[in-house]
């Protein structure tokens, strides 16, 4: 592959197709393992580290052995469920409950439980000292209630399934205001402050504003290129004004940033290495191995162990230690004076921190995007800070004491504001998050993007890794391999590719760049295209003219056409409704990270490929009536018994399948799915539904995907939702996209 800048990556294949090796822009080679079965099992560094892993007689991964020796071990039921996870230094264990669910997970912290209710809603998580969390939720599974030691806060929705209201334990009411194409336009706060936000005819943010009565607290208007990139942005805060300009190269990698007052500069390897920092006319130089570890900025040195993790860092005269367990975890830290252990859960979210033997614990919402930190409490229960979230964090209520949250664009906190509306702190950052100025002494942990700053690493805790202002990129590498069709990617330790002032990495795993969120969501967008003109007649469906309509709907980086229905489109005029031309629908998005059968079924079944009850291949240009469509409706399970009597899924087929594969079980997979209205016995009686037997373990991974999607996506019986595949894409896990644009995954992956 040749990027903009001409620079070239290279991937070498078996020939069984299995990928081999990656050799970068910078020409690193990492090479690639596969047993008989094809499964991956060594992975070798650059530099010839090298991690191992080994299967049970299912194909379940039984053992990992990383690069610095450490080996975990994974043990599993009869239905392949994880039971227990044996590290060097901890052991988890894990029970079900009868509906399939986590249970409860044993480790050194003690027993978390966890229930649900009969629609398998998570109802109460209680921790090993007894804090606990408790759900509700209404008909449409939106979550309308959650209960801390500390109260209740409540949530009401509209008729969009959009956030209206957050109530929190005191009674202080949030509210929210969208426009018709669900963009967030107004956030009045309890405090009196209110929010609001101007977008352009593509939907992206142009303005900002946080007001109290007509006073200004923070305001900002962003000027975009082209490509949606920020050039620009005109802020006030507080009375305070600066004018930021930024440059990008080809790969909208940040060149340059400059207030008028300063600049600062920036050049780039060809993997995304930092090479050099400018500011104030002094330039730091940065220095890197084979395997992307920096070694120096020009004021610190750093070493690493053999995964990668920052194992110590040297700056003027003082050496602080770092130490990892076996899944890449900050354990503890030692140096200038301070001692700081932390301690994390079985899905690695932290959630303790001892300061010199002082201990701060964590008291975690996971059930949500991304999980969030609601209370911080002694090992006695005295709680210290507690938090409130609606689209982003409220308030925090910090001995008695609120504080309200203020915003940029990017989501970096750039006031607080009292119970009265007043602002008693400000803060001022550069593009990479480095504090640049801040007034006022309220005790505040979260900062640049909204992230949690630990003061103490003076890094920001991403969840799974930890973010470095200083030097632009994460402590740690990353565990993910990256996107082959985005060699920037491929850096496992950049910051959001280059490109802070566009984009953030909360999940501290994986940058999904917007541009590609946003081109699935035109794409689905495209299919749902309508305008009204009110008369006597009521709604008219009216098309864009032909020199303004776009090339036909392409699937991300796949080129899989995506269909049009009519159906849909005449309901959706029908309704006379003008929210009904909203662009957002939820979309679920099939990769090969770990559905490769089911991306590349569904794939070939939208192509007019699929195993239909004909059979034939027909070619899709002839007969486009066969290619399946890529947007559904929810509906209710339906019998699967017919699938015994398919060719494509009977037990002849299930013989030469176990055959060909020996100890992996198949299951019958259908598209569309059995879970949807266009699916069933009588679609596939009509030649509408597409057959394919595949891994069963798949089927549960894929079976968890689904369930997750129409609960936390919000979708509903008769609700239409996106199915996107990308099927060649070993990169990144499977995943979502809401209504509102936001990406995410299940608890846990």
């Amino acid at each position: 592959m040749i990027d903009a800048l001409n620079q070239r990556t290279e991937y070498g294949y078996d020939l069984a197709g299995n990928l081999t090796s990656v050799k970068d822009a910078s020409n690193h080679v990492t090479e690639y393992r596969y047993d008989a079965l094809n499964r991956r099992v060594d992975t070798v560094l650059p530099m010839g580290q090298l991690s191992r892993v080994t299967y049970d007689a299912v194909g379940n991964m039984a053992s990992f052995t990383n690069a610095n020796g450490e080996t975990i071990t994974y043990e599993y039921d009869a239905l392949n469920r994880l039971t227990k996870k044996v590290l060097p230094s901890e052991t988890f264990t894990m029970t079900y409950a009868s509906i399939g669910k986590l249970a409860s997970v044993t480790d050194s912290r003690g027993t978390t439980t966890y229930s649900y209710d009969a629609r398998q809603r998570l109802t109460e998580q209680i921790d090993p000292d007894g804090q606990f969390l408790r759900y509700g939720y209404n008909a449409a599974n939106l979550r309308t209630a959650i209960t801390t030691a500390s109260g209740t806060t409540t949530f009401t929705y509209d008729k969009y399934k959009e956030l209206q209201t957050v109530t929190d334990a005191t009674g202080a009411v949030t509210t929210y205001n969208y426009d018709k194409a669900g963009n967030l336009i107004e956030t009045d706060l309890a405090n009196g402050v209110i929010e609001k936000r101007s977008y352009d005819l593509l939907n992206r943010l142009t303005q900002i504003e946080s007001k109290k009565d007509s006073t200004v607290i923070f305001s900002a208007a962003y000027t975009l290129d082209n490509a949606g990139m920020r050039t620009k942005v005109v802020e006030n805060l507080a009375g305070y004004s600066r004018t930021v300009n930024y440059t990008y190269d080809g790969l909208y990698r940040l060149l340059s940033e400059n207030d008028g007052v300063s600049g600062t500069s920036y050049t780039y390897s060809p993997t995304g290495n930092r090479l050099t920092k400018t500011s104030g006319g002094v330039t730091a130089n940065y220095v890197y191995d084979a395997n992307d570890r920096l070694l120096t900025d020009g004021t610190a040195t750093f070493t690493y162990d053999s995964n990668g993790n920052k194992k110590t860092e040297t700056k003027d005269g003082v050496t602080t230690t770092y130490t990892w367990d076996a899944e890449n975890r900050l354990k503890a830290t030692e140096g200038g004076g301070t001692s700081t252990v932390y301690d994390y859960d079985y899905s690695g979210i932290r959630v303790s921190q001892t300061v010199n033997g002082v201990e701060t614990r964590f008291l975690v919402d996971k059930n949500r995007n991304y999980a969030q930190v609601l209370a911080e409490y002694a090992p006695s229960g005295t709680v210290f800070a507690s938090y409130t979230y609606g689209s982003d964090l409220i308030s925090q209520d910090r001995n008695g004491t609120k504080s309200f949250y203020v915003y940029d664009g990017l989501g970096s906190t750039r006031a607080l504001t009292d119970a009265t509306g007043n602002v008693t702190d400000t803060y001022n950052y550069d593009a990479y998050g480095n504090l640049s100025s801040s007034t006022g002494t309220t005790v505040n942990s979260y900062l640049y993007a909204g992230e949690q700053f630990d003061k103490n690493l003076g890094d920001y805790y991403l969840r799974d890794r930890y973010y470095s202002t200083d030097i632009g990129r994460f402590t740690q590498r990353d565990r993910f391999d990256g996107v082959m069709n985005n060699p920037l990617s491929l850096n496992r330790y950049g910051y959001t590719h280059g490109n802070p002032v566009n984009g953030t990495d909360p999940s501290g795993m994986f940058l999904l760049e917007q541009a590609a969120v946003n081109r699935i969501i035109a794409t689905l967008a495209a299919i749902y295209f309508v305008s009204y003109s009110r008369g006597s007649s009521g709604s008219r469906l009216t098309g864009l003219p032909q020199s303004e309509r776009p090339i036909p709907p392409i699937s991300l980086a796949e080129g899989l056409p995506l269909q049009v229905s009519i159906r849909e489109l005449n309901t959706c005029a029908s309704l006379n409704d003008p929210y009904c031309s909203r662009t957002g629908i939820p979309t679920v998005v099939y990769t090969a990270k770990d559905l490769p059968g089911h991306a590349s079924h569904i794939n070939a079944a939208q192509n007019g490929q699929g195993n239909t009850i004909s059979s034939d291949a027909r070619n899709p240009s002839i007969f486009p009536q066969y290619r399946l469509p890529a947007t559904l409706h929810y509906g209710s399970e339906q019998p699967r018994t017919f699938l015994d009597r398919t060719s494509h899924c009977n037990q002849s087929a299930r013989d030469a399948w176990t055959s060909q594969f020996h100890w992996i079980s198949p299951a019958c997979d259908e598209y569309p799915f059995n879970s949807s209205i266009e699916g069933g016995e009588t679609r596939y009686n009509m030649g509408y539904v597409s057959l394919q037997l595949l891994d069963d373990l798949e089927s549960s991974t894929q079976g968890g995907l689904m369930g997750a999607f129409y609960q936390r996506a919000r979708v509903n019986f008769g609700d239409i939702f996106g199915v996107v595949t990308m099927p060649n894409n070993a990169g990144e896990r499977s995943f979502w996209i809401t209504r509102e644009g936001r990406t995410e995954r299940p608890i846990g992956w």
